[in-house]
Parts: C-alpha cells; structure tokens; sequence
C-alpha cells in the first residue's frame, strides 16, 4: 500500500491508514453486528414507550442513585485506504460510570461516563494505539416484570472523544490525533433488585458512527457490560 495516500500528519489533518477501513455504505451488506444494533435501538424505543404510557400508574418514590459496571467493548472502524480493506472491529475491555435521578419506577434520567478501551491496530507502514471515551446523558425507561425484575431502554447523547498516537515503522515518527464529536446512544437491558437499595444491571449500549481524522474515517462503539447500581 502506498503511505503516501494515508498516512497520519501532525495537526490532524488525515487519517491513520490502520483504523481505516474501506468501506462503500451504498454496497454495504447487513450483518450480525448491525442486526444487533437495529434490534437494540427498536427495542429501547419500545421500552421507553411502555414506560411513558405508564406513567400515570407509577408510584414509586423519587430518588438518586449510581453505579458502576464492565464489560466487553468493540471499537468498530470504517473507511477508506485500509490494508485489510474492510471493517475492522477491535476489542477492548471497557466500564461505564453513572449516575442518575428516578422520577418514577417507569422513568430516570442518567448521566454517565463511558471508556471503551485501549486498542491497537497494525499496517504494513504504521502501529496505532487508541483510546476512546464518551460522557452523557439519556432518558432511561424501566418496565417491571416482577417486583424485583425489569427491563429496561435508553436513548440519549453523548460527547465522543477519541485520542490516537500512530508511530511509523520507517522513521519512527510519532503523530498523535485528537477528535470530539457527538453522537446517539442507544441501549436495551435487564435489572434485578437484591434489595431495596441495591440491584444488578446487565446492558447492551450502542454509540453511533461519527467522523474521525479527515472525516473518510467512521468509528461507532458499543458496550455489553454487567454491574451494580446502588439507590440513595
């Protein structure tokens, strides 16, 4: 491949060549990931919907609350010049911090503090090391099952920051890139309550794609994490 078309410059202006990865969105095929993504984003509105229909009934008393939780993180790239050419998703171990405030057992709104991770990627011409986190905030619609089982949706937004340093193998250069960008979060879970104060939340969360380096590269995240949240 040659460097010359992607390789990163200093002030940002160009993308890494091995967190791009060629993609047409109008050839685009449907796969298993962006199946998951549409069920999570349908089902998160449905819940929502279900809880403010429900509104009315809910008596259950106002009160703050926080957690935490971990989990399994993807970092997903699209774009162009890639030497794999095509998505490439990447691993990472990521958690999420968050706090939020019940109005009712139907609804809450949270704000929260999400890190998706560390990860590599490698080219023939650069070794790139990235990280991103986000923070935000979303409406949250719980739907009891049980008295100590629900269900839950979110969809809110957040400020996406990514910061990437790309050395290359050649010269040995370092370059370092900065991006913040907003972008929807979309989610689906599960609650049980141990006690009153405290209960156990498992979560799927989706962060949509935004733009990255010169814009050709696109990067979405997603989120399975399992974790404690605590009322107060």
């Amino acid at each position: 491949m040659n460097k010359h078309r992607h390789c990163i410059q200093p002030n940002n202006r160009t993308t890494t060549p091995a967190l791009a990865a060629a993609y047409d969105s109008s050839h685009q095929q449907h796969s298993p990931a962006a199946s998951t993504r549409s069920i999570a984003i349908a089902l998160s509105i449905c819940v929502i919907a279900l809880c403010a229909a429900g509104t009315a009934s809910a008596n259950e008393k106002k009160h703050w609350y926080f957690g935490g939780s971990i989990g399994s993180a993807n970092n997903t790239l699209s774009g162009e010049n890639s030497p794999k050419g095509s998505t490439e998703k990447i691993a990472a171990t990521g958690f999420k911090l968050y706090g939020g405030y019940q109005f009712n057992k139907n609804f809450a709104a949270e704000l929260a503090y999400i890190n998706f991770g560390k990860y590599s990627s490698v080219s023939p011409d650069w070794r790139i090391t990235a990280k991103t986190t986000a923070l935000g905030m979303s409406a949250v619609g719980t739907l009891p099952l049980s008295t100590n089982f629900s269900v839950l949706g979110r969809a809110g937004v957040l400020a996406k920051m990514v910061n990437a340093d790309g050395r290359h193998v050649t010269d040995r250069q370092i370059y370092t890139m900065k991006s913040t960008k907003v972008a929807p979060l979309f989610g689906v879970g599960a609650e049980y309550r141990f006690t009153p104060a405290i209960s156990l939340r498992a979560e799927y969360e989706y962060v949509g794609k935004t733009g990255f380096g010169d814009e050709k590269l696109k990067l979405a995240n997603d989120l399975l994490s399992i974790g404690l949240r605590v009322r107060f």
